[in-house]
């Protein structure tokens, strides 16, 4: 025995030599894409800006008529200006003029073309500076002209703007990700307790996808930005309600949000302003650029947050408190939108870190998951996702903290993971179903009354009591936010409700029911991991990252649960799920033939636990930092990605 521990120790690579070797790999993968994505800079000529209306109405421009409207010009490098969905006729009798809002100079523009019904005009010679424009047009042809306004006056039109910020964005891009790399070194090498690390490593990492993250760029964010909003203003029950065309007239709850904080969804180059259309893709960089150039005008914007409404303002509480920091602070429009997912984050992590702190083992599995790189999306935004699983971290670390440390359940243990359950199931009703994870903490630890009196049944009368007492909160709080019996939601939006109308529909139904359900549950289910570990996603960073965890989780943990404990941990991943996808059944219509909504962010929480579930006690070396520098190789790769896909 002590021949091969000699062994081990002069075979086994120092703590040192394993960093740097960590680092190397960082450092030469990041280059790798880093060439790619400077590629991708450098090769980036110009773009094209475009911004539709809620609705465009054909104006005309009669023989001898002179008419004007409005363009806004986002940039100084615009090249050109398409006005879409014209018919301008007999181009070459028709004069155009463009005048600043604000200034006397006026243009005449002769270097016109059309191509069917778009009209280009370029505009490169002249320099226009960014601004409000009026185009004036005369019609001196001998048919009428048609042009497309919105109710504004202003002209449907796109604009090519030459891409002036090279030099700079490859500078910024590569200081994110060597700010990442840095921090990560310093920790590895310096810091001795991990719980600190992981603090650290996960607000700096959340601070650097906080900025390259666009905003409204997760699922659902803008509603849940604007639920957020409407709290900070102190509605923490929603009681502004709006019908619209766009809804097919139906009633459903809105929230005032300030128009430049709305507007922060039309920052993509090809984007819509309509509601349905909640999330930015690829950025127009100086429509970005000018946002933290404007400042609240008072105007505001009837934001739909349905589906959001009847959530528990617990849920948007970390949001809701850096917007009124930022308010309190005067902070223009976009910083008080990234405040909010500052404090987001930040709370988020502190959370996480509680579980990190007390969880007694599993901590590898624990940091691996919290750095999944869609988890480092989600907590990086105004999404209530990143936020709800760091309590659902918090509570399973805390049963397992109970379990493993041998002692009978205390007053404060018992509230604390009621308080925490009872969260879960206000934010999202189906995840209450963690409880049944209490049932691998031994049934001797439920006392009542003096130490020592264990009772026979404690146990699951405390599941009883708490998942009951969690029901009512909820029931509670669901209809006093859903208080408004005429409100409905677009589409399949919908609040969860069991309505007849669904029971119905399984009775009738049944098999093709059993069908669709159990393809949602299993057949989809790979597609739906796959979405879970990358946002977007991203083939060549999911798979090699689901083996690094489950390789992690099989040869790299040092504790392996009982059986009856794997089965509880299995038993309550299958039964949330099961219960998630039965949810969604109900959000939809019945008619729909289909389960709608459901996402992979909904399996974190379930992976997590099949993920301890399917730990194996091994004789390892790896350390907790090592598995911090591996998170980190796959953070920075993902950290380029997100800049390919929605800045270049």
């Amino acid at each position: 025995m002590r021949k091969q521990g000699v062994y081990k120790e002069r075979c086994m690579p120092t703590r040192n030599i394993r960093g740097l070797i960590f680092s190397l790999v960082y450092v030469m993968l990041g280059l790798l894409i880093f060439a790619n994505c400077y590629n991708g800079w450098t090769e980036k000529q110009s773009y094209t800006y475009h911004v539709e209306a809620v609705n465009y109405e054909y104006e005309k421009i009669s023989c001898s008529e002179e008419k004007s409207f409005y363009i806004n010009v986002v940039s100084t490098n615009t090249k050109m200006i398409s006005l879409n969905g014209c018919d301008f006729g007999d181009l070459g009798k028709i004069k155009l003029f463009l005048k600043k809002e604000d200034s006397g100079s006026i243009f005449s523009l002769d270097n016109v073309c059309s191509e069917g019904e778009i009209v280009n005009i370029s505009v490169e010679d002249y320099r226009l500076s960014k601004g409000r424009y009026l185009l004036t047009i005369i019609n001196d042809s001998e048919s009428d002209v048609l042009v497309s306004i919105d109710e504004d006056n202003t002209l449907n039109n796109s604009q090519i703007i030459e891409f002036g910020y090279k030099d700079e964005a490859v500078l910024f891009t590569l200081m994110g990700w060597c700010i990442i790399a840095l921090v990560g070194g310093l920790c590895y090498f310096l810091l001795k307790k991990r719980e600190e690390s992981f603090l650290i490593l996960s607000i700096i990492v959340g601070l650097v996808f906080i900025i390259i993250i666009p905003p409204y760029t997760a699922p659902d964010e803008l509603r849940h930005f604007a639920r957020a909003y409407d709290i900070s203003e102190g509605n923490i029950v929603c009681t502004n309600y709006y019908s619209s065309d766009e809804y097919d007239g139906q009633l459903f709850p809105v929230c005032d949000l300030p128009d430049e904080l709305f507007r922060l969804k039309l920052l993509s180059e090809q984007n819509a302003i309509y509601y349905a259309n909640e999330t930015n893709s690829k950025i127009a960089i100086d429509a970005y650029l000018n946002e933290f150039t404007n400042f609240f005008s008072g105007k505001q914007n009837k934001t739909p947050i349905f589906g959001d409404y009847t959530t528990s303002a617990i849920a948007f509480l970390p949001q809701a408190m850096g917007i009124i920091c930022g308010e309190v602070l005067r902070c223009n429009p976009i910083i008080v939108f990234y405040m909010s997912r500052v404090f987001n984050m930040v709370i988020a992590s502190i959370l996480a870190y509680l579980g990190f702190k007390i969880i007694p083992k599993y901590k590898k599995i624990y940091m691996a998951v919290y750095f999944c790189p869609s988890i480092v999306f989600l907590r990086s935004t105004d999404s209530t996702d990143g936020f709800f699983l760091s309590i659902i971290m918090l509570f399973v670390a805390y049963a397992l903290a109970i379990s493993v440390n041998q002692v009978e359940l205390r007053k404060r243990d018992y509230f604390c993971l009621s308080i925490l359950a009872a969260i879960i199931g206000l934010i999202k009703l189906p995840y209450l179903l963690i409880l049944l994870i209490i049932f691998f903490i031994p049934k001797d630890y439920f006392c009542f009354g003096r130490r020592g009196n264990a009772h026979g049944h404690g146990r699951i009368i405390y599941f009883i009591v708490s998942f009951t007492v969690a029901l009512l909160i909820y029931k509670i709080s669901h209809n006093l936010l859903d208080n408004n019996p005429f409100a409905s939601a677009p589409g399949a939006a919908s609040s969860t409700e069991i309505s007849m109308s669904h029971v119905s529909y399984i009775a009738n139904n049944t098999v093709k029911f059993l069908v669709m359900y159990c393809s949602e549950c299993i057949i989809a289910l790979p597609n739906y991991i796959s979405q879970s570990i990358t946002f977007p996603t991203f083939e060549y960073i999911t798979i090699p990252f689901i083996v690094y965890v489950m390789l992690l989780a099989r040869e790299a943990e040092d504790c392996e649960e009982k059986p009856l404990t794997k089965n509880v941990l299995i038993g309550t991943a299958v039964f949330m799920w099961m219960a998630i996808v039965g949810a969604f059944y109900f959000v939809g219509t019945p008619q729909l033939g289909y389960i709608w909504g459901i996402q992979g962010r909904y399996l974190h929480p379930i992976e997590f636990l099949t993920i301890i579930a399917l730990a194996k006690k091994t004789q390892n070396t790896i350390e907790l930092r090592d598995v911090e520098m591996l998170s980190l190789i796959f953070i920075g790769v993902y950290y380029f990605e997100i800049i390919k896909y929605y800045w270049i």
